[in-house]
């Protein structure tokens, strides 16, 4: 068990490590994947 000040760090690393990967540009046909799977789940009634 991690104590709230070993979390908090190891949060604040993770953080640090993936923001530039969420920050980049996304993919057209990847995001055009996305759009359609997402569209397919809400026809499935899915959530």
């Amino acid at each position: 068990m991690l104590d709230a000040q070993t979390r908090e760090r190891l949060g604040r690393h993770l953080k640090a490590l993936y923001e530039p990967v969420l920050d980049e540009t996304l993919d057209p046909r990847l995001a055009e994947l996305l759009r359609q799977l997402e569209s397919d789940k809400r026809e499935r009634g899915g959530s």
